[in-house]
């Protein structure tokens, strides 16, 4: 019996529909029918690798569910988080 560890996925894809998001994050006002998003916290980097890796998905993506479709019905969007500079100790968030 082989263990592999858990997998988290790199890119999750959101198809878009004609009713706009209620109170969406900032960048994610106007999705188009096909978006990918890729998010890195702020122990990992958001690098030229990961970017590589996001576009190799959008190409994979494209080629299998909608070749048809023109470029500019696709969204690719990169996400990061950073902690902050002053952020209060650990105890005090609730």
């Amino acid at each position: 019996m082989t263990l592999y560890p858990c997998h988290r996925p790199e890119v999750v894809i959101v198809r878009g529909t004609s009713e706009a998001l209620v109170d969406p994050c900032d960048g994610l006002e106007d999705l188009k029918p096909h978006n990918l998003l890729i998010y890195k916290s702020g122990q990992e980097s958001l690098d030229a690798w990961a970017i590589e890796e996001l576009i190799g998905h959008y190409v994979n993506y494209r080629k299998a569910f909608a070749p048809r479709e023109p470029a500019t019905q696709f969204g690719l969007y990169a996400v990061t988080t950073r902690p902050l500079a002053h952020a209060p100790p650990r105890a005090l968030v609730q």
